[in-house]
Order: structure tokens, then sequence, then C-alpha cells
């Protein structure tokens, strides 16, 4: 799966890849004021191996939102759905599962 992502980044132009960096990492804003805006059943997912977004940090934000909660997956870094996909599905599927929706 990370062939096809490594493709993608091939066929990129490079100032698209520079202008999603500096819009996305570089001007990124900090939205944690609206944490506790969010009104759905939330699940918020890292890996064990994140640099800036760390079990710790998903952790403060998750005591921010009103339900939410929370799921590490072992082994990830960035990519999660790439890297952990099985671990990933079971995770969210679970999550949908407690739900108590009627």
């Amino acid at each position: 799966m990370t062939d096809v992502i490594d493709r993608a980044l091939r066929r990129a132009p490079r100032r698209s890849i520079a202008a999603t960096v500096t819009s996305f990492i570089i001007n990124r804003g900090d939205a944690s004021h609206r944490l506790p805006r969010i009104t759905a059943p939330t699940l918020l997912i890292t890996g064990d191996d994140r640099g800036e977004w760390t079990p710790e940090a998903m952790d403060a934000a998750a005591s921010r939102i009103p339900d939410a909660r929370t799921l590490v997956i072992e082994g990830a870094r960035t990519l999660v759905p790439v890297e952990r996909p099985a671990e990933l599905a079971a995770g969210v599927v679970d999550f949908w599962q407690s739900l108590d929706v009627r």
C-alpha cells in the first residue's frame, strides 16, 4: 500500500506538495478552542509512534470533547490506515458498535 502513496507523491508537482505542506502543516491554525462544541460521539485515533499527535496530546484533546473516546494503534506512526488497516478497522467497528443508536 505504501507504493500507492510513493507513486502519488512522485507524480505530484513539487509546487503542489509545497503548497500542501504550507497549508496543512506550516500555517495550521489552532482550533482546539472548538473541541468542546463537538456534539457527536467522537473517536480520536493515533499511533503509538507519532510525532506531534502523541497519545498524550490525543488524551488532552479528548478530555475537551464531550463523549470522546481514544484509540492508540500500536506500531503505527503517521499513516495509520496504511500501516495498520486491520487494527484501525477493528477499533472503528468496536466504537460504532458501542454507540447507543436508537
